[in-house]
């Protein structure tokens, strides 16, 4: 009976198609250093060439908010996302760290800073910054950037490319704030205690090789994993992953000049890494395959990503030569989807949705628009499903199916 009903359904299912590729949203004469997506509003975005652009309609249109700055790197502060802070590392007289408390309108000078390359804001203590240098290693603020000292105790090279921030498991007494640096002679890790004194706190080498460049440092959300890219054009050159705090570090796959990762903020397992000569490469398997997504990209020297941690249809490439925007909505066809196990049906799905699995248990389904929002999440516990959409507005869904062994994406129209 299942291999029966398994048939019907194929016979009633077409392959899920569609014609994926890169579009340039500007700037096609510029190099673009950094790139950034409001973290409340998939459509205001940041990127940094010859001057810093700012675009509030998903990069159809741009204003140029400050001239002659060309950033290395965009953040919103975690808590009150309209500030913003970017630094300058060109080694000119205006290097720094800059500042905005009107969600990018006007910046200004917040600390002059020589060849900054990074900066990290913890959740707590409420008022910290770290900085990255080429030359003087790591700075840290406890003003909100007023007042800056060195931080460097046993840090064995001080030029710092990339920083990263945890919170690991400890007793509720002692809450700890773990610090990860990428510099060019390897990853080390340092752990600040909250409100009690330790002899551990200071740069601790881990077993990344003395000699490797890392120009990138991301983590999960739940900072279960850690990843790497070691991009100094070496034979170690390559992705790396760590599941033990940054302690020791393991090989994903080999390739040379990564030049910055990113992790879908969605789905931890899809992973982003943009290369300074290969374009941009992608795993949907947590770093078992990689793949490479140039169709359409007109420069495939690659400098830094951005996505919106609600919108993860999108994904933006700064390139030597502009910015481009990969669509992943871009012509899903109405066709119904299944991967090896699992398979969704109708599409569109008007009025309800049928989750069917095969030999396997669905332990749980989520549905997103694709603005982030959850509209659905059941925990079945069943080889069927089935999901009432007739009160989902138009457009299209991304349908995530859990078993024991697999998870499976998939996209839908209503």
């Amino acid at each position: 009976m299942k291999s029966f009903l398994f048939l019907f359904v194929f016979l009633l299912c077409s392959t899920f198609s569609f014609s994926q590729q890169w579009s340039i949203l500007g700037y096609s004469n510029q190099r673009i250093n950094a790139v950034a997506v409001h973290p409340q509003n998939p459509n205001i975005i940041f990127c940094a060439g010859d001057n810093l652009y700012k675009s509030v309609d998903g990069g159809t249109t741009w204003d140029t908010v400050f001239l002659n700055t060309p950033f290395n790197s965009i953040y919103f502060y975690p808590e009150y996302p309209d500030t913003m802070f970017a630094t300058l590392g060109a080694g000119s007289n205006s290097d720094g760290i800059y500042k905005s408390t009107d969600g990018g309108e006007h910046w200004a000078n917040l600390t002059w800073i020589f060849r900054t390359t990074s900066i990290m804001i913890p959740f707590y203590p409420q008022g910290t910054m770290l900085a990255g240098t080429l030359g003087d290693g790591v700075l840290i603020s406890s003003d909100y950037g007023q007042n800056w000292t060195p931080m460097n105790d046993s840090i064995d090279n001080m030029n710092v490319l990339s920083m990263i921030n945890l919170y690991p498991s400890c007793i509720p007494e002692d809450p700890i704030n773990l610090y990860l640096a990428g510099t060019h002679g390897g990853i080390f890790f340092y752990p600040e205690h909250t409100w009690l004194t330790s002899p551990d706190e200071y740069w601790h080498n881990t077993n990344m090789a003395t000699n490797a460049i890392i120009p990138a440092i991301s983590r999960t959300n739940s900072g279960d994993k850690i990843w790497a890219a070691i991009g100094g054009g070496s034979y170690s050159d390559g992705m790396y992953y760590s599941e033990n705090l940054g302690s020791t570090w393991l090989l994903s796959d080999y390739w040379p000049f990564i030049t910055d990762i990113l992790i879908n903020a969605m789905n931890s397992t899809t992973i982003y890494a943009a290369d300074s000569g290969s374009g941009v490469k992608r795993t949907i398997n947590d770093g078992l395959v990689w793949e490479t997504i140039n169709n359409n990209l007109g420069d495939l020297r690659v400098h830094c990503l951005g996505q919106s941690p609600l919108d993860t249809m999108r994904l933006y490439a700064g390139t030597q030569a502009g910015l481009y925007v990969y669509n992943f909505t871009a012509d899903v066809q109405n066709t119904s989807f299944k991967t090896e196990n699992v398979v969704v049906f109708p599409n569109p799905a008007n009025d309800f949705l049928n989750v069917q699995a095969y030999d396997a248990v669905i332990k749980k389904v989520e549905v997103f628009s694709t603005n982030g929002k959850l509209q659905e999440c059941l925990y079945p516990h069943t080889e069927h499903v089935k999901i009432q959409t007739s009160s989902f507005e138009k457009g299209i869904y991304i349908v995530r199916v859990y078993t024991e062994n697999t998870v499976s994406t998939f996209k839908i129209n209503r």
